[in-house]
Formats: C-alpha cells, structure tokens, sequence
C-alpha cells in the first residue's frame, strides 16, 4: 500500500525513523509543520475526460509523419503531409476546427476536437501520434533572495574578470516577457517606451507577444491576443532575464547578471496572471528557431509530464539542430516524490537544471526599541507572506504576545482563538505543540486578524528562513487583510522572551540586510526528482535558484528575490553563453560537448536534503535530483578551451544491471601539457518508493565499480580512453541508484565528474497501480487509507464501492449518477486502458459488449503522478475510424477494466501488463 501524507508535520514523526535508521546518529528530525503551514494543496482528483495532468478538455496536438524542417524535412513536404491528414479526417467525418500549424520544430497541427472525434483521428494514415494539450501553470515561486551571491557560486564572476560576457551570444527567453524599459537590461528607464524593444534596441533586440495581458488557458473561453510587444506585466521573465544578462550600476542599486552582454530574445507566452498552453510555447520556440537564437532558456514545464517524446520536449532537439541550446528548469514539484521532473526538461536535447540554496540570503528588516541583549543591534531581516499586504516604510506597531480568550495560557502558536489584540503586532511561533495542535500559516493570520491585530511576525520553530502562504483555501474563506511576516528562529525567540515584561515597538524599513543561509549549498527541497519516464538522465547540472534577488518589471518595484528551478536554469543559459563565447561558438548547438564540459567540472553536493526536512553533511543528494552537481563555469571553460574534458558527460544504466555493465570514457585534452588521472568512484545516496511512509525513500547501499585501469594519461591535443563497469546496488526492483566517476588529475588540482544513474531491478516488475493515504480536513494527520484502483460514485474518495457492498445502480442522467474509476500510478504508463464488459451471474469480467469494442478510454503515455485520477463512465463506447457512431451499451451488469502497459514494456508480453477488474455495477436508465 502506497503511503500519501500531504503534511509533512507528520513526515517528522513517520519518515524521521527510517531516516535515523538510515544514517544513526546522523540526523535526528523534528517536526515543522512545513507543508501544511505554506498551504499545501489537499489530495485532489483529476476529473477529466483523459487523466492527464492539467490538459485542456477538446485541444489536442497531432503530430503527423515525415520531419519538420529542423530535423531536415522541408517545409512544403510537412505543410503537404498535414494537409493529406487534414483531408483524410474530412472524409471520415471527424469534427474538428485547426487551430495552428508548426512545419520548423515540430510536424503537426493543434486542433478543437471531442475525444471520440480524437478517435477517429488516431486511426488515420499519416497520424503518428496524438497529445493532449497541457495547461502549463506559470512555476511556483517564493520570495527569498542574490545575484551577488549567486554568480560567484558558479564561477562566471571569474570567467567575467578574464572577459567573457556574453557579447556576441543571442538568448531567447521563452517566459512572461521582459520588461525591455528596465536600465539593468539596457532600457531607457520610461516605462511604456517601445523604443528599447526591437533591433534597434541596446539589449533587447528580438522577441514577440504570443498571448497578450489576459490570456489564461486554464479558462473556458479565453484566447490569446498577440502583439509584437513582449513587454512583462508579470515580473517571471524579467527576473530570469536579469539573471541571465542584467548588466545594473551596482552603485545605484542594479545587478550584473551572469553574462552581462548579451543580447535577448523576449518571447512571451504568459500573461500578466495566468497559465499558458503547449501550443503557444511550440510557437514560441518556432520563433526563437527563426530568429537564430544561440540559447533559449525556458524557466516552466509541466511537471510529471517525464516522457521525452511530448511535442515541447521534442522540440528542443529540433532546435538543437538548428544550432540552438535549449536550458530548461527541472520543476518545483521535489517534495511531491520520484518522477516530478517534466517537459520540457525531461527532453534529450535539453540541459535540465536543478536548484542549489544559496549562500546568503538579502532580507528587508525591521527595528526594535528596546533592542533584546541577544539581538546586536536591533534590526530584524523578514520575507513578507504571500496573500497578505506588506508593510509600508515608516510604520511602527508595539508588538506582544498572544494570549488565549481564557487569558490563562499563552497562545504560542496561534492555532486558538486569541484575546483582544487591537492595535498590536502579535508574535507566533510555527507549528503546534504536537503534531495534532500544528495548524496552518493562513489559521495563525486569520486567529490574529479576528482579534484585531494590525499585524503578525511569526517564527521559526527549527533552523533557516522560509516565506510562508496566507492565502485562504477557498474563495469562502476571508482574506488576510494585515501584514504578515516571517522571521528566524532566533530573532523571533528573543522577541518572544523580551516583549511579555517591556513595551517593545517595531519600525518598518525599506533596507535590506545579507544574513548566511542555513541551508547553503543544498540542493533545494523543492527542486524535483527525475528521472525521465523512459530512464533517461534529468537533471543534468545543478545552479543557484533558492534566494536569489535580481530585476523585476519597473512597476512593480524594479528589483524582487525569488526563488525555484526557474531561478537555478537561467544561471546556467547564462554560462552556456560565456562557454559558447568563450570557445567562438565552435561548441554551437552541441548540446552533448557543451554539457559534458558543465557536467565534468560540476561539485557534487554533499548535503542530503532528506524529506525537505534537514541538511544531512556528508550524504550525496541522489544524482536523480542533482545531476552533476553545482556548475563552475570558470571551470568548464577551461575544461573546453585548454584543458581535459570527458565524453560521455553521463553514463545512464538504465534498469536491470544486475552484471556489470561497460562504459567507455574518452578524455579530450585540448592543452598544451600531458595530462594524468587517477580514476574513483563516489556513490550517491539511493532513492526509492518507500513502504509506508512517503512519496520517497532513502538507503546507502553502494554500485560495484571497476576500471580497466586505475589510471589514465592524456597527451597534450590528444584523446586516451578507459573503461568504467557498473553494477547496481541490491534494492528493491524500481529503487534509484548513482553517483560519480571520479578522475583526479596526478597533481590533485582538479577533479573531473561523470554522473551516473540507474533503476534496480526490471522497470516491469514494478507495480504501478497502487493505493494512497488520505488526510483529514485540517491536514495535519493521515485519516484513511484508500486502496485503489476502485470503483466510486464520484469523483471523491470518500464514495468508493467495496468488493463486499450492494451492486450499486446507475442511471447515467448526469455526472452524478455514473460510475466512476479512481486510480493512481506510482511510476510512469507507456498507455491504459479503460475498457467495459458485461458482469457474469457471479459479478465477474464476462463477454464483451460489442464485438471489438470495448474500450472507452485511452490514455497513451502518462507520467507519475502526484495524486489520484477519476474517470467517469457514460454509458458509451467512443468514435473510431471505422464506425460512423458512437456505441451506447444497454441497461445491464457490467464491470471496467483497467489495464496499464508499463514503461518500457512490450505489448505482447503479458507480464508487462497489470490489470485491475472493477466490482460489478447495475446500468438502468429511467425510461419513460
């Protein structure tokens, strides 16, 4: 039974076990209440006519045979090719409006069109295969901060002092805009001048709005209105832009970037608030293609969408061969398990990028008078609370602690009702006295709000500094309408102690202040888990993207600090363009030698951010979630420009490797001195589906390695080779293994890594179809456990049929009164099926309905994922290419069978299927 607690208050006290177990007296967890304080998203179903992630009901996209013209097609021959398809669906009746068409990156068209006309579609000759068009959400991000800290961590301060900037270098930014007015990206200052956007312009020199101000493909009805203005009314793109190639007066307050001269490519494809779709990245990228950019960097995806073969992930290797690197953000989805990762990071040609906590952390601060002795000197750094208003410059309040209504105890953590707070700042401390009493960030603000007070600083309850969610859950909930701040531990304890016995006021400032992230040099939690649903390697490199302040549009403040993958992968476009610089653009479009040269001279990061709980020194993060490791793009130019690099930059295993398995290494010197290596191997913590606790797991257990020789010598302008032979560590079949080929040059000055990553055990032994646990309303403790795949009467989990109940009855009027199947995959499906039969006399599978028809749904490719999928039966049996109607069963007993192919697996051998067969079910309509 799979294990799903969506709080990871709990995590603390189920997961902190097995952690100890694992690493003795390593690490010893508390809990924080993390997941649930930020506003975790409860358990939700996918309710959807294909369960696929966030795809949008009726738009689909069809990819047709023949290449696309990066590919080496023509354009006429791929126009010609969908145009027959196109007629083709015409004569079989298939009821469907064209919406675009993509000839350069991708062959295909997006249509309109119902399922059952998806269906007929499918069987068509020249139909290669058909995709649902994903909702693709603008990624999460939280405010923390910083460039003058991050670019150091990846050496470009270094490979800026000897004069690579980027000049020359074009980079696509496929995002929300940039904000071309901004001085740090070359603009004028006025905001509005169209003046610093186009070719005359001093930075932003390419670029076009795809989707216009309001476009937000999550809702019914709306369309995109584009422009040839990618201005950014949103403030994502500008802050990866700066990051990429802000070039500020660091004395007026700007930012330098990482590769400070390049010239952009703005390529709009959110609008000011809303999510966007895959058919206008694919134009996006058909555009960035057009106008030559040298890299593209693309800070979204949609996550658990891990099968390299999406359209978008596709695409990038098209534009690999037009000479184009595409950088791409790994997700944000690390907490919710193995497999988050998604397209298109997840695509072969792309350069995937995990995130690094960095250094330092730029903070706004408040002062106190009287100052605490154990505070120096009174000033206090916060992050402000999403969903509340900040605090204006100048405003002061007395803070105090919060008393409950009986005034007999201190209400600490804010989880009851407060006495009167008129007028006051209240202090609450994170989390709850157990695990039962912890409460959310949003229940902490609204207690306070209720009882009058102006604001609220909470607390730390463990190391470090987070930026916490007030929003409310529903739209029926009030809003938080007072400040709400967060501060660390330290500093709100010694409030804490100090306020009870003197008056104490706050004064807020608008300076900032540098303090030492805590958790430095960590990968961050947030940061997702690969690999590809295929077992192909993603991430590939790590770079600072947790605390990072850098430019933001002029009218909303000029500067902000985010945080995520979508921080992290603009570091590295950023590198890419020093490197391709720095080597003349020898290296363009060779995605392989560019990575390799990033990925060789990557550090390995030594701290297991275990269950996004708590830094274990000492423990390698798994390779599935940091690739290579930390960039050092001083390093990897001189690895390319006069130094020894090694190919393969990965070696992959795939599954099954339970003899050894040879990879030959060939070490490039590109110097002018012979060069000598002593060959090692360093193994990465393993990770896998853990038995009840969560998404996840952790163990030690070591790959067996052996080298045809311990050591290597490369003459100056020549390559050696040596070979490595790997054998997986003995896990349970579908547990994750890695680590790091070691090469140490003789003189011990450098060490060159290749990351390696395999699967234990066969990927079709795995079992996908598995159950989930459930948490009760406040979510803060696990509640019941669900075994799915089941049969309910809706789409909640609360109205699942047993085996051992009544035969239920459905009349099929509405979506309320029609069976429904729950299921939830544990790894990724290479397709499933829904089929329907009639039930025996016994209640079990009987005799098809129709001769060859049987199934009402199917899936194709789906990846991981993170919650549970509903699908609802009507009665029919969809269109196909040889039917000119839709079949309807008759009243009767029936039962749905689902059947998955797994990953990898071959349709004919049975034992890569796994089958679940529902309880029987009564259809019987009102007539009459």
């Amino acid at each position: 039974m799979r294990a799903r607690p969506r709080t990871r208050a709990l995590l603390g006290v189920v997961a902190g076990a097995t952690v100890t177990a694992l690493f003795s007296s390593t690490y010893a967890p508390s809990a924080v209440g993390d997941t649930v304080e930020r506003g975790s998203k409860a358990l939700t179903s996918r309710q959807v006519a294909d369960p696929k992630a966030k795809s949008i009901p009726d738009k689909w996209l069809v990819q047709v045979a023949g290449s696309p013209l990066l590919r080496g097609g023509s354009m006429a021959t791929a126009k010609a090719r969908q145009n027959t398809v196109r007629q083709a669906a015409a004569n079989a009746g298939v009821s469907m409006k064209v919406l675009n068409s993509y000839t350069r990156v991708w062959n295909g068209f997006s249509v309109e069109a119902s399922q059952s006309d998806v269906n007929k579609l499918r069987g068509l000759a020249g139909v290669t295969k058909i995709y649902p068009v994903y909702a693709v959400e603008l990624p999460r991000t939280t405010v923390k901060p910083d460039l003058s800290y991050s670019v150091p961590m990846i050496g470009a301060d270094a490979a800026q002092v000897e004069g690579y900037t980027g000049a020359g270098i074009k980079v696509g930014v496929i995002d929300t805009g940039i904000d071309y007015n901004h001085p740090d990206l070359g603009g004028s200052g006025v905001e509005g001048s169209t003046a610093d956007f186009g070719a005359a312009a001093p930075r932003v020199k390419y670029g076009y709005d795809f989707v216009g101000d309001a476009y937000d493909a999550d809702k019914e009805g709306s369309e995109p209105v584009p422009d040839p203005y990618p201005d950014d009314c949103n403030g994502h793109g500008t802050h990866v832009a700066g990051i990429i190639g802000a070039n500020g007066d660091s004395a007026a307050g700007g930012v330098v970037g990482v590769a400070p001269e390049v010239t952009f490519g703005a390529y709009r494809v959110f609008s000011c608030d809303g999510s966007a779709d895959t058919e206008v990245i694919l134009a996006a990228m058909d555009r960035a293609a057009a106008d030559g950019m040298d890299v593209v960097n693309m800070s979204l995806g949609e996550s658990f969408a891990s099968w390299p073969d999406y359209p978008d992930a596709a695409a990038a290797d098209a534009l690999r061969r037009a000479g184009t690197i595409v950088v791409a953000a790994a997700g944000n989805d690390g907490l919710d398990g193995l497999f988050s990762a998604g397209s298109p990071g997840v695509g072969k040609s792309v350069i995937s990028v995990a995130s690094v906590e960095n250094t330092d952390i730029t903070l706004r601060y408040f002062t106190v008078d009287p100052v605490p002795d154990v505070l120096p000197d009174g000033s206090i750094g916060y992050l402000d609370a999403e969903g509340a208003p900040a605090h204006n410059p100048g405003d002061t309040a007395s803070l105090a602690v919060g008393y409950s209504e009986d005034g007999f105890h201190t209400n600490t953590y804010g989880c009851d009702a407060f006495a009167d707070l008129t007028g006051k700042t209240v202090l609450i401390k994170r989390g709850g006295t157990t695990e039962d009493t912890s409460c959310t960030f949003y229940e902490k603000a609204y207690n306070a709000q209720a009882a009058g007070a102006a604001g609220v600083v909470i607390y730390n309850n463990t190391t470090g500094i987070i930026s916490p969610t007030v929003k409310p859950a529903s739209t029926e909930e009030p809003s938080i309408d007072i400040p709400v701040v967060f501060v660390a531990q330290r500093d709100g304890q010694a409030l804490a102690n100090a306020v009870p016995t003197q008056t104490t006021t706050a004064t807020w400032t608008d300076s900032t202040e540098s303090v030492a992230n805590p958790e430095a040099g960590a990968i961050s939690d947030f940061s997702s888990f690969g690999p590809a649903a295929d077992l192909s390697d993603t991430p590939d490199v790590a770079a600072p993207g947790g605390n990072i302040w850098s430019t933001y549009p002029l009218e909303l403040g000029g500067h902000a600090s985010l945080s995520g993958t979508s921080m992290a992968t603009p570091h590295v476009t950023g590198s890419v363009a020093l490197l391709l610089e720095a080597t003349a653009k020898k290296l363009k479009g060779n995605v392989d030698a560019v990575r390799a040269a990033l990925q060789n001279t990557s550090t390995p990061v030594d701290k297991l951010y275990a269950y996004g709980y708590q830094v274990i020194d000492g423990v390698y993060e798994p390779t599935v979630r940091q690739g290579s490791g930390l960039i050092n793009v001083e390093k990897a130019i001189s690895a390319a420009t006069s130094g020894t690099t090694v190919t393969p930059g990965q070696i992959n295993l795939g599954d099954n490797r339970t003899s050894f398995t040879k990879t030959q290494l060939k070490l490039t010197n590109t110097g002018t001195t012979t060069e000598k290596y002593t060959l090692g191997v360093v193994n990465a913590a393993n990770v896998g589906a853990a038995p009840t606790t969560y998404w996840y797991d952790y163990d030690v257990k070591k790959a067996t390695s052996k080298f045809s020789s311990k050591t290597v010598t490369v003459k100056a302008g020549k390559t050696a080779t040596v070979t490595v032979s790997l054998k997986q560590p003995k896990l349970a079949a579908g547990w994750l293994y890695g680590g790091w080929i070691t090469l140490t040059k003789s003189d011990k000055s450098k060490t060159l890594v290749v990351p390696f990553t395999g699967m234990a055990g066969d990927y079709q032994k795995v079992k996908v179809l598995q159950g989930i646990w459930d948490v009760n309303s406040d979510q803060t403790a696990l509640e019941e456990v669900y075994d799915l795949p089941a049969l309910a009467e809706s789409a909640e989990l609360g109205t699942i049929i047993e085996p051992a109940d009544a035969k239920p009855s459905f009349d099929l009027s509405d979506s309320d009164h029609m069976p429904y199947v729950l299921f939830h995959f544990d790894y990724p499906v290479a397709d499933a099926y829904l089929n329907v039969f009639r039930a025996t006399s016994s209640g079990k599978k009987g005799a098809e309905v129709f001769s060859g028809y049987k199934t009402f749904l199917e899936t194709g490719e789906l990846g991981r994922d993170d919650s549970y999928y509903a699908v609802a039966f009507d009665g029919k049996i969809p269109f196909n290419a040889s039917t000119s109607a839709g079949l309807t069963v008759p009243d009767g007993d029936y039962v749905i069978e689902l059947r998955v192919l797994k990953a990898g697996g071959n349709t004919k051998k049975s034992t890569d299927w796994e089958t679940w067969t529902s309880p029987a079910f009564a259809i019987q309509r009102a007539h009459g």
